[in-house]
């Protein structure tokens, strides 16, 4: 049983530092606009952070859903969504060939993030998350407070 914590208490570490370290490192832009996002709706920290970001993936899964329960398919959703997206892509790698020093690159990540941020899928996801953010931050803190006493 304990080898079950140990592997699983990795697996949360692991999955932390891919959520919250990784992004604050490699891709400040992004991480500071959705601390700012966050910070709308409550204190900064670890666990809204973790919390937006799952609220935020499950936005695009409902905004998928409302769409194909609308009558549309799958090629649609790429159509009206996903070709934007790819489109982004396509233009800042196009871009990137032809920057020239690491200040260059610092100027065309945050010229793309904020694109990127205008997306309607990611402000779909993102308005989604912050409707429920503080909800759902306070009862994650209040039952690790409540899990903290009873461990004490």
């Amino acid at each position: 049983m304990a080898h079950f914590y140990a592997i699983w208490g990795a697996n949360i570490f692991e999955t932390f530092c891919d959520t919250f370290i990784l992004p604050k490192t490699s891709m400040p832009d992004g991480f500071n606009r959705i601390n700012e996002l966050i910070s709308t709706k409550c204190d900064f920290d670890e666990i809204s952070f973790s919390v937006f970001s799952i609220l935020h993936e499950l936005g695009h899964w409902f905004q998928y859903i409302k769409f194909t329960n609308e009558g549309h398919d799958d090629r649609e959703f790429i159509i009206c969504h996903e070709m934007d997206r790819a489109s982004l892509f396509s233009q800042r790698q196009n871009e990137y060939k032809t920057c020239k020093s690491k200040a260059d690159i610092v100027k065309l990540n945050k010229k793309y993030d904020n694109l990127y941020a205008e997306l309607s899928t990611e402000k779909y996801a993102n308005d989604f998350a912050l409707q429920c953010l503080l909800e759902y931050v306070r009862m994650i803190k209040q039952e690790h407070l409540r899990h903290e006493c009873k461990n004490q």
